[in-house]
């Protein structure tokens, strides 16, 4: 009898054991799916971020006849001067004004102060406060390699858009531009002329100038567009 009761014990014993492994497990799953839950939420927050902050950098540009893009270059002293295709800027004379749109929405008046006659890129000067300069790094640059990973933003006056591309030429002649420019694998529609174009790590390499029928990106390389800034100034 005595031996019955401690097997009987013993079993009871491990039905509990095996409830309460069953329990440990079933807290462990919801613990991780929590975990993963909160880890995407985070992500989506960080990304979010991201491309708010990513998106003052960026600009609509709209003359009376086309449509384009640009990224704010310099600031400074309550002044903002935004980058974009020179093409764009087409029937347009020094002093003219347009439209342009930052990404946070905010609609401005904005003046074309500069357009090379040797590249083709313009730059614009408006009164921002809220808007934020590209990130430049001539060191990263100068590093470029064919291969490299690499990204166009955009703002359609409404969202942000972003097309990932691959760098096929760090540095080419290109008769069409009469230029050493860079080219590139990446998405591109028309009115994305003037669009900033980004390293991996963020870093401004330079702007959309056109595309051939095959998808190949011509870029104008942040290198020619600080060597025009240097003149303008």
């Amino acid at each position: 009898m005595g031996t019955g009761a401690k097997i009987e014990a013993a079993g009871i014993s491990d039905k509990k054991k095996d409830k309460n492994e069953k329990r440990s497990r079933i807290l462990i799953a919801i613990f991780l799916i929590i975990a993963v839950f909160a880890g995407c939420l985070l992500w989506q927050w960080q990304e979010s971020e991201k491309r708010s902050e990513e998106a003052v950098s960026l600009v609509s540009v709209r003359t009376e006849t086309n449509i384009g893009q640009g990224v704010i270059y310099e600031q400074g002293a309550g002044q903002s001067y935004i980058v974009t295709s020179g093409h764009v800027m087409k029937g347009m004379s020094l002093l003219d004004s347009c439209t342009v749109i930052i990404g946070n929405g905010e609609e401005r008046q904005a003046t074309l102060c500069y357009l090379s006659d040797v590249a083709d890129v313009a730059f614009l000067s408006v009164e921002l406060e809220e808007g934020k300069a590209v990130k430049t790094d001539r060191a990263s640059f100068d590093s470029l390699k064919e291969g490299d990973s690499l990204y166009a933003l955009c703002f359609d006056g409404e969202e942000v858009i972003r097309e990932e591309g691959i760098l096929r030429y760090p540095w080419i002649y290109l008769e069409d531009f009469a230029l050493n420019m860079m080219l590139a694998r990446l998405p591109c529609e028309k009115g994305m002329s003037g669009c900033g174009v980004f390293d991996e790590e963020g870093n401004f390499i330079g702007i959309v100038c056109g595309m051939d029928s095959e998808g190949e990106v011509a870029i104008l390389p942040f290198s020619v567009i600080e060597s025009e800034w240097i003149s303008y100034f």
